[in-house]
């Protein structure tokens, strides 16, 4: 049985979104979304925005996205349908981005951390999410960063010590 493709809009498109990952060797573990999303087959990196008309273009070109945006109104008279939105915008506009994210009626809306920069604005974009039925998610994984596995690996044969 073949798997659905879920069509992703990436917010921001700076380091974390894509850039770190551009200048990596191409069998390299993933640590942006981009990365990431463009070695899974069950996604499709669709669209791209940032208010940097040249930094979208570029990021698009080397993502190969085929539509790119400057703002969420762009997205609203666009016609595409977006089932994951991955918000990688700086944390002093994820409150107003997240709520343009619901109208766009996503799936999940995956933002980087933190999610905004006071708990009572994240507790009401939580109860927002819950409302529209919108899964979210705050990405903080650092699964696959070289440091944490060299870390991990010293830990194993004991170049750090015992655990305490």
């Amino acid at each position: 049985m073949k798997s659905e493709i879920l069509n992703v809009l990436i917010v921001g498109c700076g380091n974390i979104a894509g850039v770190l990952d551009m200048s990596r060797p191409d069998n390299a573990n993933p640590i942006t979304h981009a990365g990431a999303f463009s070695k899974n087959p069950n996604f499709k990196i669709l669209g791209c925005i940032d208010i940097d008309k040249e930094k979208a273009l570029n990021f698009a070109k080397y993502w190969k996205i085929p539509n790119i945006y400057s703002s969420f109104e762009e997205v609203l008279l666009d016609s595409k349908k977006y089932d994951v939105i991955s918000l990688c915008s700086p944390t002093k506009s994820h409150f107003k981005d997240i709520k343009k994210c619901l109208s766009l009626s996503p799936r999940l809306i995956f933002c980087e951390k933190p999610v905004t920069e006071e708990v009572t604005n994240t507790r009401k974009i939580k109860a927002l999410c819950e409302k529209e039925d919108i899964l979210f998610a705050v990405n903080h994984n650092r699964r696959w960063d070289e440091r944490i596995i060299t870390l991990k690996e010293e830990i194993e044969i004991g170049k750090r010590g015992s655990l305490r």
